[in-house]
């Protein structure tokens, strides 16, 4: 349990990381072990999992922060994030994170978007979640070097660097 300092607001926050697709970012056996996990945690979100794991019970609070790396996009082809989408938990704020301004072609369009943050409806924010598109920090050395240094494809889904974007919200 968190608490905002200056509100006493109390809240729950839940990091996660979700199987990932190796050595295909599509591969079907991870996605299927993936919404095995996305189903065990609805149900702990949702309190149908205290006779499961009685340790884990329901979270004390209907204010929660679900955020991480789901390892899928949000319209995964595999349906492996479907379970956190229906239900109870279909109410829920959680979708693809708006892109920072102008970065807007590196931070979504030629990048899986894997890494996501889920609101509870007793949450309100305003802006909506954000993707903020490290590789134009011209501090790491922008986005001519991600994007045409060795093994830059000009498409970073193929290049090797991390598939992760910093993604940020107020609440």
């Amino acid at each position: 349990m968190l608490r905002h300092k200056a509100s006493d607001t109390k809240f729950v926050a839940v990091a996660i990381h979700l199987r990932a697709g190796f050595p295909d970012f599509l591969n079907e056996d991870d996605a299927a072990f993936r919404k095995q996990e996305a189903e065990a945690l609805a149900r702990w979100l949702q309190g149908q999992s205290e006779t499961e794991n009685p340790s884990f019970p329901k979270p004390d609070s209907d204010k929660i922060v679900v955020l991480g790396d789901f390892n899928a996009e949000f319209n995964d082809p595999n349906q492996s994030l479907n379970p956190l989408r229906e239900g109870e938990l279909s109410n829920w704020m959680w979708n693809n994170p708006k892109p920072d301004g102008v970065h807007r072609e590196t931070a979504i369009d030629d990048r899986y978007v894997i890494d996501f943050i889920m609101l509870s409806p007793a949450l309100k924010i305003e802006p909506p979640p954000t993707i903020y598109a490290w590789d134009y920090d011209s501090s790491l050395g922008g986005a001519t070097k991600f994007h045409e240094e060795v093994n830059g494809s000009n498409n970073l889904k193929n290049y090797k660097v991390s598939d992760h974007r910093l993604v940020f919200v107020v609440l």
